[in-house]
């Protein structure tokens, strides 16, 4: 009997959907990863936490609704899993909020064209390891 390889359930929080296509293209290629959901605001990341149960959560920090760092928070304190802030904003602006706020990793998003890039491939799938050890 073969073992069915464990694929981790990643929810992508993101309000724009090239960003989100992109990750998930990303995701896939890189394999291990299963996307079980998408949300653009963090309100709809509470909800879907809750309803889909993922691994991993991968969100952004503007978005329309709720940010990411508020959702972040709530999602701490109600339904807690590894969450990795992946953001345009400066890092050492927001990456201690996100952090304080119960975010593993605070993430700087790449150029659209080098987030295929296979160093950042490589890293980014480092960091998702092992955020879910």
């Amino acid at each position: 009997m073969l073992l069915k390889e464990i694929l981790v359930k990643i929810l992508i929080v993101d309000d724009s959907m090239l960003v989100r296509s992109m990750l998930i293209s990303l995701l896939e290629s890189i394999g291990g990863y299963e996307i079980i959901g998408q949300a653009s605001n963090g309100k709809a990341a509470i909800e879907d936490v809750k309803r889909l149960k993922p691994d991993l959560l991968i969100m952004d920090i503007n978005m329309p609704i709720m940010d990411g760092i508020t959702a972040t928070g709530i999602i701490m304190k109600e339904t807690p899993l590894p969450i990795i802030i992946f953001t345009s904003e400066d890092i050492a602006s927001v990456g201690f909020n996100a952090l304080n706020h119960g975010a593993l990793e605070v993430i700087p998003k790449p150029h659209i064209g080098q987030i295929n890039n296979s160093k950042f491939a490589a890293e980014f799938d480092s960091i998702l390891k092992h955020a879910c050890k």
